[in-house]
C-alpha cells in the first residue's frame, strides 16, 4: 500500500538524520539519490517527517507508527488525499477530525494516547521570556508558518499581478502595506519579481524591527552583524538617506550580502569582516556612528516553528553561551556609538537569558537608557517571535 511506503520511507529518513545539517538540506539530498520517487511522494514524506519534528519530546513513549500518525492528525489542517490515505483505518484520528482547531485535536490525541504530553513538545518553557504567550507559542509548531515578502511600495500592483498570474494564493494587510503572506513552501524565490528586486523575502516581526530604527537624514549606521544584510535593506527602505557600515565574521554571509545589495540597487556602503566577540576593528572610529543595528547571534528559538529539527540538540547551556556572546558584542560597539544615539538589540530568541537579561546588562554595565523593548509575537499571523529593544547611549 502507499501508505505503508510513506510511513516505512519516512521512518528511514528520520532514523538515518544526523543533525549535521539543517533538515530541509538532509531530506533534498535523499530525494536526489532516490529517483523514483516522484513529486507527491516526496511532498508527503517531507510533511510527515516534519510532523514528526514539530511534537518534539511530546511522543517519545508512543511507537514510531502511533507517533508518525499521531503527530500528522495534529499539524495537517486539511482533509485532502494524503489525510485521506493515512488516516483510512483509524477510528479516532480521523480524517474528518483533522480540520478541527489544534486545542482540541491535541485533546484527541491525549484521550487516544494517555503518554502524550503535550507540555513537551517545547521542552524550555522554564527558560522563557515573561512577555511571552507560553500557550500560543507551543501550539504555533503545530503550524507551519507562512512565507512573507517585504515589497517595494512603488511594485506592490506588480507583485501581486504576477501572483495572480502564477495562481500563487496571497494575502495583503492593511496595517502593514508593504507585508505580503503565502503558504508555507510557496517558491517565490522563482518569480520574475523575485529575480527583479521587487521584493525581499523577511518575515514580519523581522519587518516590525524598524518600527523601533528612527533614522535621521544624513545619519550614519552600522549593521554590527548584518549577516546577508536584511536589517540594512530595511533600513534603506525607511531612509535611504543613510550612511551604512555593515560587518560580520562570516565572508560567506557578506558575500550573499553583496548580492542582495546588488539586486536592490544598494550600492555606496562600507562591509567589513569582523569578529566582535574579540574587538573592534581597526576601520570603525570611536563615536563614529548615530545608529548601531545589533541583531546578535542567537539560540533562533523564535524561529523553531520553520526548523523544528533544532529543538531536538539544543541545551539550556547553549542559551548561556549565546548571552555571553552577545553581551560580549555589545561590550565591544558601544564605543562606537556617539552619545545619545540608539542602539537597536534584536535576536530571533524567546529566551529571558537572550533578550531582557542582556538589555539589563546594557543598562547596568554599558551606560544606556531603554526607550522600549518588544517581544514581536508572530504567532497568530503565521510568523516568527523576535525580540527587539531601543536602547539610547547616555
Amino acid at each position: 500500500m502507499v501508505s505503508n511506503f510513506l510511513t516505512k520511507q519516512s521512518l528511514e529518513f528520520i532514523n538515518a538524520y544526523d543533525f549535521k545539517e539543517p533538515l530541509h538540506h538532509y531530506l533534498k539530498q535523499q530525494f536526489r539519490s532516490r529517483k523514483q520517487m516522484g513529486a507527491r511522494d516526496r511532498r508527503w514524506t517531507r510533511e510527515l517527517i516534519y510532523a514528526w519534528f514539530r511534537v518534539g519530546n511530546s511522543m517519545d513513549l508512543l511507537s514510531n507508527d502511533d507517533r508518525l500518525v499521531a503527530s500528522f492528525f495534529l499539524v495537517h489542517h486539511q482533509s485532502d488525499d494524503l489525510a485521506n490515505l493515512l488516516l483510512a483505518d483509524q477510528t479516532i484520528l480521523t480524517h474528518e477530525k483533522i480540520v478541527t482547531n489544534v486545542s482540541e485535536k491535541l485533546k484527541i490525541v491525549k484521550a487516544l494516547h494517555s503518554n502524550f504530553h503535550a507540555d513537551k513538545i517545547f521542552s524550555f518553557t522554564n527558560l522563557l521570556s515573561p512577555l511571552l504567550n507560553k500557550e500560543l507559542f507551543v501550539e504555533s509548531f503545530l503550524t507551519q508558518p507562512k512565507v512573507w515578502l517585504r515589497v517595494k511600495s512603488a511594485m506592490l500592483s506588480a507583485v501581486m499581478l504576477e501572483l495572480s498570474r502564477l495562481n500563487i494564493k496571497a494575502e495583503t494587510f492593511a496595517n502593514y502595506p508593504n507585508a505580503i503572506a503565502m503558504p508555507a513552501g510557496t517558491a517565490v524565490h522563482e518569480t520574475e519579481s523575485f529575480t527583479k528586486g521587487n521584493f525581499e523575502i523577511q518575515d514580519l516581526s523581522s519587518q516590525r524591527t524598524g518600527d523601533y530604527f528612527k533614522p535621521l537624514p544624513g545619519d550614519n549606521w552600522y549593521d554590527c552583524c548584518a549577516a546577508s544584510g536584511g536589517k540594512s535593506l530595511l533600513l534603506r527602505s525607511i531612509l535611504g538617506d543613510v550612511q551604512l557600515t555593515v560587518s560580520d565574521n562570516r565572508e560567506h554571509s557578506l558575500k550573499n550580502l553583496s548580492e542582495r545589495f546588488r539586486k536592490a540597487g544598494l550600492k555606496k556602503y562600507k562591509a567589513i569582516t569582523a569578529d566582535l566577540e574579540n574587538g573592534l576593528p581597526a576601520e570603525i572610529g570611536v563615536s563614529q556612528f548615530d545608529g548601531i543595528i545589533a541583531d546578535v547571534p542567537c539560540s533562533g528559538s523564535g524561529t523553531w516553528s520553520r526548523n523544528p529539527e533544532q529543538m531536538q540538540t539544543f541545551t539550556e547551556q547553549l542559551v548561556k553561551d549565546f548571552s555571553l556572546r552577545q553581551q560580549k558584542i555589545l561590550k565591544t560597539v558601544t564605543p562606537s556609538l556617539k552619545k545619545g544615539k540608539p542602539l537597536i538589540y534584536i535576536t530571533c530568541s524567546v529566551f529571558e537569558k537572550e533578550n531582557e537579561a542582556v538589555v539589563n546588562y546594557a543598562l547596568a554595565e554599558l551606560g544606556f537608557e531603554l526607550e522600549s523593548m518588544q517581544l514581536i509575537q508572530g504567532m497568530e499571523m503565521g510568523a516568527d517571535t523576535l525580540f527587539v529593544a531601543r536602547l539610547v547611549k547616555k
